[in-house]
């Protein structure tokens, strides 16, 4: 009897061990959700920028087309093509820089959303990692109390 209770002692041990190495890594994934949380937040807060910056950068473009458009009667007709060109140009870069924000701006809501996922699932880990390591804690008290009995 004495030497199962060493033997499931020893087990208890190595759970106790183990569940150290748990609280290590736990720890560890903790640090680096936070890293990821605050990243994602920083590539929201630029890809907002970004949109709203090349949202802007449209609405210049237009503003320049009106001008433009009001003071066309001096230009000759190869420098109006060429300015035309060149607006239409810069507007359609414009309009690739919004399209290509807005994708990387989902991209980064989406990650948020399943940051804040991660975030329930790790902490319902820790709260299940803390049952359990009181549990084995109270296995091991108790083989103890009952080997020293014996």
């Amino acid at each position: 009897m004495k030497e199962m209770l060493n033997e499931r002692l020893i087990l208890l041990a190595t759970a106790q061990e183990c569940m150290a190495n748990v609280a290590d890594m736990i720890d560890q994934w903790d640090k680096s959700q936070l890293i990821v949380e605050k990243s994602t937040f920083e590539t929201m807060n630029v890809s907002d920028t970004i949109l709203n910056l090349s949202n802007e950068g449209n609405l210049l473009i237009e503003k320049i087309k009106e001008c433009y458009r009001a003071s066309l009667a001096s230009l000759n007709a190869e420098d109006t093509q060429k300015v035309n060109t060149f607006l239409e140009q810069v507007q359609g870069l414009f309009y690739n820089i919004v399209e290509n924000a807005s994708k990387a701006n989902e991209v980064s809501h989406k990650l948020e959303a399943e940051v804040a996922v991660q975030r329930e699932i790790e902490d319902g880990i820790k709260r299940a990692y803390v049952r359990v390591i009181e549990s084995v804690d109270s296995a091991v008290a108790c083989a103890e109390f009952v080997l020293a009995e014996i």
